[in-house]
């Protein structure tokens, strides 16, 4: 049985890939570029694998306890492997790491965790800021180690719902559909084997994400942002992680960014980089 695992630098991480048909195998891997192939005797936990099987009317989508019945429909695929995915992120658990709701940008070994509520625009100010030559560790998901303050990467694609405020060379990023399996609309998968940045990148802030009529960057205070940060964690369990929490809050700078156009937050964040930051 051949098999496929998804690399990444989270320590005790993993999950696995099985597929029947080539095709779609082919289509996975030019969405998720990080599986590669494994052999099965190095599948350390099979719970931990996904298992995509044909059926007389479509296919099987399994991991773990869940399943999904779909037709042979390749973009709504991609959104079932995805959700499972988050599954995955959300259950993560690992000593001094902690997990919050956002994403991580890159450059020089300086680290920005952009984090917000869901649909203020994150990703598609994720998705402006790697077309300026600033990478992507993680679309969704920031893990942090509380004793080092360097951010793992968790690469999956950039998901974005539609194109409006996005300025993507499409000769250079790979653009793959999707289609959501509970609204049943279209999605988007940005896709560049460029994005992803160094693993050991070290944290430098917190930036909070608000949509505003005006443009501005603003200081917050240590106990706000221990508040947004327990506000912004990934999993339920959060209780024994409170103690790591006010520890990233009191040590690591934080900022609130309110915008309403993503290209004027994109000038002042590739700003930010610019400054010499300890």
């Amino acid at each position: 049985m051949v098999v496929y695992k998804f690399t990444c630098s989270l320590p005790k991480w993993h999950i696995f890939l099985q597929v029947q048909d080539y095709d779609l195998l082919h289509y996975i891997k030019n969405a998720f570029i990080n599986f590669v192939c494994t052999e099965t005797a190095y599948i350390t936990d099979l719970n931990n694998c996904i298992y995509i099987n044909n059926e007389t009317t479509g296919c099987s989508i399994k991991y773990k306890t869940e399943e999904f019945r779909t037709s042979y429909n390749y973009d709504e695929i991609l959104f079932v492997i995805y959700e499972f995915f988050e599954k995955s992120a959300m259950q993560y658990q690992y000593n001094n790491i902690c997990s919050f709701h956002g994403g991580v940008i890159t450059k020089n070994g300086k680290a920005f965790a952009l984090l917000a509520k869901s649909h203020i625009g994150k990703s598609t100010l994720i998705a402006n800021m790697v077309t300026k030559q600033i990478k992507c560790l993680s679309d969704d998901t920031v893990y942090v180690d509380n004793t080092t303050y360097c951010v793992y990467e968790f690469p999956l694609p950039i998901r974005i719902r539609d194109f409006t405020y996005v300025n993507i060379d499409k000769s250079i990023y790979n653009i793959v559909n999707l289609k959501n399996c509970y609204t049943k609309e279209k999605e988007y998968f940005i896709v560049s084997p460029h994005m992803q940045g160094q693993c050991n990148a070290r944290l430098n802030y917190f930036v909070f994400l608000e949509r505003n009529n005006d443009t501005e960057v603003t200081p917050v205070s240590k106990l706000q942002c221990y508040k947004n940060l327990l506000y912004n964690y990934k999993t339920l369990q959060f209780e024994n992680k409170k103690l790591d929490i006010a520890k990233l809050a009191e040590t690591i700078p934080a900022i609130n960014l309110k915008y309403n156009n993503p290209n004027n937050a994109v000038c002042l964040l590739k700003e930010l980089f610019e400054q010499n930051i300890v």
